[in-house]
């Protein structure tokens, strides 16, 4: 009796993981741009950037499930201090950072959230990229890399599993 009890707890046990991961987010998307190259200066010690993150899935977004990041990463060299800022245009949520010691801190990455309400079908999130140096004597060079990142799930499996994306387009 024992050992049908134990089977039966088993199996159990195994309906329910198995109910639980059928009735959540099934399809993960995710999506990353091309590295882009800014170099900032006395001449040019700001740039304004804007870009467009399209999330596009035959299923809704789950709520709570998008974010689109903004990742820096500096030339070894670089000199001064930077402040970065990433904006939905869509949305108005903002997120940003400071590097003030560029050869103590190489890279930073802030993220907002995005793609609420998406889905089914294509739905864009505009977005506005501000790099500026906070050093005051703006010397020397500071090069950076930078590159968007995203995320969502959706609520239940899309139609043809895997047939979603999330794409950048990125103005310059």
């Amino acid at each position: 009796m024992k050992v049908i009890r134990t089977a039966g707890v088993g199996t159990m046990f195994f309906l329910g993981v198995a109910g639980s991961i059928a009735t959540g987010p099934v399809a993960d998307l995710s999506g990353v741009s091309d590295d882009v190259r800014l170099t900032l200066d006395a001449d040019t010690p700001s740039e304004r950037i804007t870009a467009v993150a399209t999330v596009d899935v035959d299923a809704v977004i789950a709520s709570g499930t998008g974010q689109i990041g903004l990742s820096v990463t500096l030339d070894n060299d670089a000199e001064g201090s930077l402040s970065f800022t990433l904006t939905s245009g869509t949305t108005g949520s903002t997120q940003g950072t400071d590097i003030v010691d560029t050869q103590a801190q190489g890279t930073a990455r802030v993220g907002i959230d995005a793609f609420e309400g998406c889905g089914p079908g294509p739905c864009d999130e505009e977005l506005v990229l501000e790099f500026n140096r906070t050093d005051v004597a703006l010397d020397g060079v500071l090069g950076l890399t930078f590159s968007l990142d995203g995320l969502a799930s959706t609520e239940t499996e899309a139609p043809e599993q895997g047939s979603g994306s999330i794409t950048f387009s990125i103005d310059r």
